[in-house]
């Protein structure tokens, strides 16, 4: 059962674009722990970027799956449906919130991948399974 997961996810992820049709710097890792509260200058600071370039959309895959310590909140359908909905709302040169989606399931795949031996491997997992039944659904609404 899972390997027929990672087989869905690495044919999904061979014909995925990361580029998108207009790239732009990305900061390339934004969660929770890197955006800060700057008090002195009264603003929201994101810090340790990694300089990538790609679709905007890539940035905020991640929030998907943090924090970290509450898997059980970053599992529920109804967050992750919203917080694709609000990120399609306010991020520039997102279409919709399928390539949102798209987007946080190509980064859950390449988490799970890279952290398997991890503690946090099985809660991702059945965050990314979330994702993953969220997004089949959302594309059967959309066509």
């Amino acid at each position: 059962r899972v390997e027929a997961r990672f087989d869905r996810w690495r044919d999904f992820a061979l014909g995925f674009d990361l580029m998108g049709p207009a790239p732009i710097p990305l900061h390339g890792d934004i969660h929770h722990d890197n955006v800060l509260w700057e008090p002195d200058r009264a603003q929201w600071v994101a810090i340790d970027p990694k300089g990538y370039l790609g679709h905007p959309a890539y940035d905020f895959a991640n929030l998907f799956f943090n924090p970290m310590d509450q898997p059980a909140r970053v599992a529920q359908p109804e967050r992750m449906m919203g917080l694709a909905a609000y990120i399609e709302r306010k991020v520039p040169g997102i279409a919709d919130r399928h390539v949102v989606l798209d987007f946080a399931y190509l980064y859950g795949g390449m988490s799970l991948l890279w952290g398997w031996q991890e503690t946090w491997a099985p809660q991702r997992l059945q965050q990314f399974q979330m994702l993953e039944k969220l997004r089949n659904q959302a594309f059967e609404q959309h066509h």
